[in-house]
């Protein structure tokens, strides 16, 4: 394994690392506060104390359901004519097993989903009382945080990717890309744990 490679692979081990003791440390709320905000992120709306079986498509029920009764006037889609592209209204984050990070297209739309959604079934905080795994996270990965658009959906991953193949360039991922693909892993996981146990409880 050449030098490179190697010190590669020791960034992802101490990303991951970190990544992972402040998982630990964001359980307790004396980790919360300004000194683990992540600024000017009013469009961010951070969920947490839901069950442990949770998925992306547990909370994409409740998001989509309560975005659909908000106005167009204040971010929402109420009285949109044909199909919602919902990659263009929210995003969804994991920055751990504990917490979903909600990026929605405006601090409007934030502001509006807060006043409106049911709070029986998990715990709502906004920046600067994130927890300190998803405050570090926005640091570490600012891009996947800038408010949905009306483009295309695709990580920043894909682009990158399709730029340097055509380019015919092989470059170093830097550890902003490695942590935003560990994300991604971790949430396909999640996904296909909740699918596998959907279907054990059917048998």
């Amino acid at each position: 394994m050449s030098a490179v490679a190697t010190d590669a692979s020791n960034d992802i081990d101490v990303i991951s690392a970190k990544i992972a003791d402040l998982s630990l440390a964001s359980n307790n709320v004396a980790e919360r506060g300004p000194a683990t905000a992540a600024a000017d992120h009013a469009h961010v709306v951070e969920h947490s104390e839901f069950p442990e079986t949770w998925a992306d498509q547990d909370i994409e029920c409740i998001l989509q359901e309560t975005i659909s009764a908000i106005p167009c006037s204040k971010g929402g889609v109420q009285g949109l004519a044909g199909p919602v592209a919902w990659h263009q209204v929210y995003r969804l984050v994991w920055p751990d097993d504990l917490h979903i990070l909600v990026v929605f297209r405006s601090a409007t739309l934030a502001a509006t989903y807060l006043e409106k959604v049911a709070r029986d079934v998990f715990k709502l905080q906004t920046s600067p009382n994130l927890a300190t795994v998803s405050a570090e996270t926005i640091r570490l990965v600012p891009k996947l945080f800038a408010p949905p658009t009306d483009q295309p959906q695709r990580t920043g991953i894909v682009a990158n990717r399709l730029v340097q193949s055509a380019l015919g360039i092989r470059s170093p991922k830097s550890k902003g890309q490695e942590v935003e693909e560990h994300l991604l892993r971790e949430q396909r996981r999640r996904n296909l744990n909740r699918k596998n146990n959907l279907k054990l409880d059917s048998i």
